[in-house]
């Protein structure tokens, strides 16, 4: 059975065969599409499959508390009831997904060279997923604002499109923060005097083996270098002793910028997206392209504030 790009294409091929039909295909995709397309946004992603992923038809949805601490169990008499239940609570916060657009092309000559290949389309659109991904992936360490607003070319950037993990951290008045300025000393950073602290900041209740340690590629460098020079490098490097901390596993960012660390549960960073999903397709005849659009919205939020540290350049307090 044929594409419906390599119907399009066959139809580009031939002059005077296009109809208004075949200009314009698109619209909200099916259930199963935007699960498609979300899956793959979400594997192409080291750090996205691993936190929680909150998949939503509304633009608004309350993030679901799981219990991140420990402590559940109990005892109760027989003959009575708990009191006590191990349950999903709505004391998150709200995901307010805002809109963002991918736009893709592909020229006519790219359609003509593989009109005779079925799955070109699915290989040019996994492609355009992948970049996607790492975009979502960038925001979500980097972004600052969510009032990116076309008309205002002041707010017209990347980083304005949604608020980022380390933002809403540094934001938050119940997430714990650990000022790097303590472990700085003549312009160095004491990395793992810093790591370590990042650690202990995180009230015992919340430490489990599900805590990771995020922190930027270029900054575990240097970490790195520090306990060699401290251990021996050679052992050290053999061993493997430079992937954790305090045997808290770390998971370097080469989105995260220098300084920031992030110590929480994984569970406790929340992406989320809106399943309608929409996708249009039009062939530009001037340009001699076929132009995509994909159309979605998501947020990031973090379920429980008090369940994670943000290690930064701590602001001075005002006043």
């Amino acid at each position: 059975m044929q594409s419906e790009f390599q119907k399009m294409a066959e139809a580009i091929a031939k002059s005077g065969e296009l109809t208004a039909g075949s200009l314009n295909i698109g619209g909200t995709l099916r259930p199963e599409q935007a699960t498609r397309v979300i899956d793959l946004l979400v594997d192409g992603s080291d750090i996205l499959k691993r936190v929680t992923v909150e998949r939503s038809r509304k633009l608004k949805k309350e993030v679901d508390v799981f219990s991140i601490g420990t402590k559940v169990l109990t005892r109760v008499p027989q003959g009575q009831d708990p009191t006590e239940f191990v349950s999903q609570s709505n004391v998150g916060p709200t995901l307010d997904m805002k809109s963002h657009q991918l736009f893709g092309r592909v020229l006519f000559d790219a359609l003509r060279d593989n009109k005779d290949d079925p799955r070109y389309e699915s290989k040019v659109l996994n492609e355009w997923i992948k970049v996607w991904a790492r975009d979502i992936t960038r925001l979500a360490f980097t972004g600052t604002h969510d009032d990116y607003d076309i008309t205002d070319v002041t707010k017209k950037i990347f980083e304005h499109l949604n608020i980022g993990w380390p933002a809403l951290l540094k934001a938050s008045a119940s997430s714990h923060k650990v000022d790097i300025a303590d472990y700085t000393s003549n312009g160095v950073v004491d990395r793992i005097a810093y790591l370590g602290a990042c650690v202990r900041a995180l009230p015992d209740e919340y430490r489990s083996e599900d805590c990771k340690i995020l922190m930027p590629s270029s900054d575990h460098l240097e970490y790195q270098d520090q306990i060699g020079e401290q251990n021996g490098g050679v052992f050290v490097l053999v061993t493997g002793g430079v992937k954790q901390r305090l045997s808290y596993e770390i998971l370097p960012q080469r989105y995260m910028t220098s300084g920031e660390v992030i110590f929480c549960p994984l569970a406790n960073l929340v992406y989320g997206v809106n399943t309608e999903i929409e996708r249009y397709r039009e062939v530009k005849g001037s340009k001699r392209c076929v132009d995509y659009t994909f159309d979605a919205a998501d947020d990031f939020q973090i379920a429980l504030p008090d369940a994670a540290v943000i290690g930064y350049a701590v602001p001075a307090q005002q006043g």
